[in-house]
């Protein structure tokens, strides 16, 4: 963090001096909780040392923003907060592939994608650009105030010119900032809550070691995946996948989006921009540490920072426990489940948690999810929850006030989800919806989420309670429960 905090100084051109001003920084991040909660602490940090920091949102997402920072909006969504869940939830649909769902799926993310991407930038208008833009900046700021578009471009230019930001802290998918921030010459760093290799892939930042195999998203390397096949594998797919997303217009919304700043389309999806504001690639800030990512060579200009969030801060902020949830904690050996805001577990899914809940008579479960939605999708010729006694349905329940009170997690593997886990010393058996459904689009069979079966997550948990010696967690199908993680 400090190392992280002087490279920010270098790059708002050194501290300082007594009693002056520092240059304002904003953070700016598209509108999933996870990537905006990524920043905070270290805005929070920064305003902490004395610099004026803002957070640009959509309006949607201000209340994310914690109560100590200044949240800026950056304009309302192409769509409504209903339609917002509903394209999650289709585009994390765990459901086995499909033709014809794939088919949709890939027109939805497109339209997520540049929808939302362009919102960040400029708002809801699609005609602006043609209409009002003007290459020089400050005429643009004379020109076009009254009339902008929301976006954060409106944000920007309904603030004189002098109090602009020196420095624009984007988060790693929010690439409409970035192309924003490179056709007003506005430095920007990238913060990433991702891990080494898919953040170092997905900006397109490579090392001085480019021959070694990425694991993009779809690809773990745990010590029982390094051998020979293993390794070509990885090394075939990090060389010909890219080519062939390119290819297939994998990169086409994000380039689309670049035209029409009359910028150089020559980029990948989430690539962040050479610019000359920057002097070539930005500042690449990654929430990780060794000691929980592999080691690998990093370009010069990334940083790993760790994870930053002030955990016992956010507990005494999040008050207490609902008392129902708090006896349950109290009442034995508990297993806690979450699988964030985004993922839709299947009908199977649900079946084989359940099924495993069964199965283990003797600890008992809290699951951040509705009941009712539980016995929609999967109860009809299941008993009815009730039969389920050593379950306890609790949506929304504050997961920080959980996670010191619980004996394993069953996780989608979010990365906050996966960094309060490491924080409180949680075990967690990790279902990566997300990942599985890449690797299920790649064609590989086995990523199916319908294949786990309520054996496997018995397993996994009964080796959780058991503590037993690592090369014995290879009996749980690593491709079925992708992660079993002992902190």
């Amino acid at each position: 963090m400090r190392c992280f905090i002087a490279l920010l100084t270098i790059l708002l051109g050194g501290e300082a001096a007594s009693g002056e001003a520092r240059r304002a920084i904003w953070f700016v991040s598209w509108q999933h909780a996870g990537h905006i909660k990524a920043l905070c602490p270290i805005a929070t940090e920064l305003q902490r040392r004395g610099h004026e920091v803002r957070v640009v949102v959509h309006e949607e997402v201000l209340h994310l923003v914690p109560k100590n920072l200044i949240a800026l909006s950056a304009g309302p969504l192409p769509w409504s907060w209903t339609e917002e869940l509903q394209f999650r939830q289709a585009l994390w649909d765990p459901s086995p592939a499909e033709e014809a769902r794939d088919a949709r799926k890939a027109d939805l993310s497109e339209q997520y994608f540049a929808g939302s991407q362009r919102s960040l930038l400029r708002g809801r208008s699609l005609t602006f650009l043609r209409e009002g833009w003007r290459f020089d900046a400050r005429q643009f700021h004379k020109t076009t105030q009254s009339t902008m578009p929301r976006g954060l471009n409106e944000t920007l230019h309904r603030v004189p010119l002098q109090e602009w930001p020196s420095l624009l802290a984007i988060d790693v998918s929010s690439v409409g900032a970035m192309d924003l921030a490179e056709k007003l010459a506005i430095r920007f760093a990238v913060i990433s809550a991702w891990p080494v290799g898919p953040t170092l892939q997905s900006v397109g930042e490579a090392t001085d070691f480019g021959w070694m195999p990425s694991e993009l998203f779809a690809f773990t390397q745990s010590s029982h995946q390094q051998s020979f096949p293993d390794r070509l594998k990885r090394y075939l797919f990090s060389n010909l996948l890219p080519r062939f997303m390119n290819w297939a217009g994998f990169h086409e919304p994000r380039r689309a989006l670049r035209r029409e700043l009359d910028l150089d389309e020559r980029l990948e999806l989430l690539e962040a921009p050479r610019t000359s504001a920057n002097g070539g690639r930005p500042l690449l800030c990654i929430l990780s540490h060794w000691g929980i990512d592999r080691p690998r060579p990093l370009p010069p200009r990334a940083v790993l920072v760790g994870p930053v969030e002030d955990y016992p801060g956010k507990v005494k902020e999040a008050g207490e426990l609902p008392k129902p949830v708090a006896d349950w904690l109290a009442s034995g050996k508990v297993v806690y489940i979450s699988f964030g805001t985004n993922v839709r577990p299947t009908r199977e899914v649900y079946q084989a948690i359940l099924g495993a809940a069964e199965g283990l008579q003797d600890v008992k479960f809290l699951w951040d999810v509705d009941e009712s939605e539980v016995q929609a999708s999967s109860l009809g010729e299941l008993a009815h929850a009730a039969a389920f006694p050593n379950v306890h349905f609790a949506p929304g329940v504050p997961q920080i006030l959980v996670l010191g009170h619980v004996a394993a997690f069953v996780t989608h593997c979010g990365l906050n989800s996966v960094h309060e886990a490491l924080h409180f010393g949680v075990p967690m058996l990790g279902m990566d919806f997300v990942q599985l459904d890449l690797m299920a689009s790649l064609g590989c069979k086995a990523a199916d989420p319908s294949c786990w079966a309520e054996s496997e997550i018995h397993t996994g948990l009964s080796l959780v309670f058991l503590e037993v010696a690592e090369e014995q967690l290879q009996k749980v199908h690593h491709l079925e429960v992708t992660c079993l993680f002992f902190v």
